[in-house]
């Protein structure tokens, strides 16, 4: 006896497949993900290490270099980073500049 092939299955495919697209495209950075930058600008002289973080190349350390670096005075644009920050040069500094906002310090 041949057994019929089962239609209940085309269901289950395509939940398979729309599964395999999110992750997808998660994984290359079209859906949420932990490497997505939050749409804000950030201030490099007032946001603190816990936030840099989330800027591109920026870890917990290279974060701590730049709180570090504001003891030496603010920061009037990208390219202080490459002349105070250790491990900042000029190709991280392109991809950060779209990311960073320098205000001048407010006053007292």
């Amino acid at each position: 006896m041949e057994e019929e092939e089962d239609d209940d299955q085309t269901p289950y495919s395509l939940v398979g497949g729309f599964l395999a697209a999110a992750l997808f495209l998660a994984a290359y950075g079209h859906g949420p993900g932990r490497h997505e930058v939050p749409r804000r600008l950030f201030d490099l002289n007032e946001d603190p290490a816990e936030v840099l973080e989330a800027l591109p190349r920026v870890g917990p350390a290279l974060a701590e270099r730049i709180v570090e670096a504001r003891s030496l005075g603010r920061f009037h644009g990208p390219e202080d980073l490459d002349r105070r920050v250790r491990g900042i040069g000029p190709k991280t500094i392109e991809v950060l500049r779209p990311h960073l906002r320098f205000e001048p310090a407010s006053p007292l």
